[in-house]
């Protein structure tokens, strides 16, 4: 494994470090050649057949990862992102109804429930097909866990690397590209500076968990990632996780949608299993979110209750006065100075003693 390390080192950062949105295309339902960056050719393809629902396929630690197949264009839709990189040669990546040329050193990211080629199929097209070559990595995004594996293509030939297929279950590195994924989705301009950021400290925490020796091989292991996400993702885990993204992404003004879209749900079927798991609905959860930072805003910092409101995400101090309120029958101010008053007094007594 430490002979590749030489890819992610001399190739993968320094792409990923060097002007990404000039290397990276996103798959989207629509897309067009004059938003693609240079190189990159892109050619519609409608996709041919039925698009077949798939049901109750558990992969990965109970997690659902096929959400649908289209049999007859041998694709199938993913529950999960994916990144792709092109590593060597020229490649021809199908993505929904496109079908994206690019060469080395780009990356393409795949948002969940794109439809992409199924089984054993060369990333090769056209001409290519009969004398052309390339190696693609890929990087699927799970629950607690990055896969890295290589794939080579030589005409009709597709070949899995067996020596290059691990999984990464660091929090901080699986965190990061979550990060990364979501940022790509929610952002409707182009923040290539911070994908930049993130993507790399992504891929320097795959170096150093290599180096280190903890990355998982799904050749010599393959069931040690099932039964440590079975037990690390398990839905009562779920609940906490959703808390603190939450409360870390308050001041965005969550909506069902993002929440579904970082837990690769839908948004009925976050809202189902928020009120199985829970006996909550989303926006009793988000409530109880808002008053638990409020609450630790108020009596741990010095902010105005303006400036509070706005962590939170609210539009105006009225209106989080009104919130607070409701839940603590009191004013934010008040609940402030009435928590303070105690440990006023005790370190008056204290110094009177």
């Amino acid at each position: 494994m430490t002979s590749l390390l030489p890819l992610f080192c001399d190739q993968l950062i320094p792409w990923a470090q060097d002007d990404l949105a000039q290397r990276l295309v996103i798959a989207q339902p629509v897309m067009q050649q004059s938003q693609m960056p240079t190189g990159v050719k892109l050619t519609h393809k409608k996709i041919p057949g039925k698009r077949i629902v798939v049901r109750n396929q558990r992969h990965y630690g109970n997690q659902r990862i096929v959400c649908a197949q289209w049999p007859g264009a041998r694709l199938h839709e993913l529950e999960i992102p994916k990144l792709v990189c092109i590593t060597e040669g020229t490649a021809d990546f199908r993505a929904g109804e496109y079908l994206i040329n690019c060469d080395k050193g780009h990356f393409i990211f795949l948002p969940p429930r794109t439809p992409i080629s199924a089984g054993l199929q060369p990333h090769l097209a056209g001409e290519a097909l009969n004398n052309g070559a390339c190696d693609v990595l890929q990087f699927p995004l799970y629950r607690d866990a990055i896969q890295c594996f290589r794939t080579t293509s030589r005409g009709k030939e597709y070949l899995r690397d067996d020596n290059f297929n691990f999984l990464i279950r660091q929090p901080e590195a699986v965190e990061v590209f979550k990060l990364f994924c979501g940022e790509i989705q929610v952002k409707p301009a182009r923040d290539s500076q911070l994908w930049q950021h993130l993507l790399s400290a992504m891929l320097f925490y795959i170096v150093n968990e290599v180096k280190a020796g903890k990355h998982i091989s799904m050749i010599e292991h393959p069931s040690d990632f099932q039964e440590a996400t079975s037990r690390r993702t398990h839905q009562k885990n779920s609940i906490p996780e959703i808390h603190r993204y939450m409360k870390s992404h308050l001041k965005q003004q969550l909506t069902i949608e993002k929440v579904a879209r970082h837990t690769y749900m839908s948004p009925r079927q976050l809202t189902r299993y928020l009120r199985q798991e829970a006996n909550q609905t989303f926006i009793e959860i988000l409530n109880e979110c808002r008053m638990e930072e409020a609450r630790r805003l108020l009596l741990n910092t010095h902010w105005s209750i303006a400036t509070v409101a706005s962590e939170l995400g609210f539009e105006s101090q009225a209106y989080f006065n009104v919130f607070f309120k409701r839940h603590e029958n009191c004013t934010p101010g008040a609940f402030r100075k009435n928590s303070q008053t105690p440990k006023v007094d005790l370190i008056t007594q204290i110094l009177a003693r």
